[in-house]
């Protein structure tokens, strides 16, 4: 499928229990509010979370990563933008996964989202993570952009900060 559980242009919260997302373009993307728990899904085809608008915000989210038969493409594990979200992501495995794909917290810009002409101001717009709360408990790496600001995040995986006023820890392994 080209996404799983894909509410984010919903009006309301979504509350999402119970589910299991495989071998889709993206998994899960949500609305303003919105709590997903006890779900799961893999990145084989594309991002396991994708919140691609600066404008949502307060989503609380706990997804297992699972593994996947077969992986392609370079894309990330999951992006992030917007504000006020909480953000947990856990893996079915321990060990290292065959491919390590970042959790992107701030939109790169380019593709979609963005024009070739865009001034930095509608890029750090468009592009923002303001006081996300991610705690990575992957051995996958997190990368906050230059539009990620004032976040807190634990990671299990590497950590590379290009934000700014951002709270980092890196965890311990289990």
């Amino acid at each position: 499928m080209r996404g799983g559980i894909t509410l984010t242009l919903a009006g309301a919260p979504a509350r999402v229990e119970n589910s299991t997302v495989i071998d889709c373009d993206h998994g899960y993307s949500l609305p303003n509010n919105s709590v997903v728990r006890n779900s799961s899904g893999n990145a084989a085809f594309g991002p396991l979370l994708i919140m691609p608008y600066s404008h949502k915000r307060g989503a609380d989210i706990e997804l297992e990563l699972i593994p996947s038969q077969e992986t392609r493409g370079d894309h990330p594990l999951a992006s992030i933008t917007g504000r006020g979200h909480r953000i947990r992501i856990t893996a079915a495995e321990d060990g290292e996964p065959a491919t390590l794909r970042p959790i992107v917290v701030g939109r790169v810009p380019g593709g979609r989202y963005t024009s070739d002409n865009s001034s930095e101001e509608e890029l750090r717009s468009r592009h923002r993570a303001h006081n996300i709360v991610l705690r990575n408990l992957t051995p996958h790496p997190v990368l906050l952009t230059p539009y990620a600001h004032d976040g807190e995040i634990h990671s299990r995986g590497p950590l590379t900060d290009r934000g700014e006023r951002n709270q980092s820890e890196r965890l311990a392994e289990p």
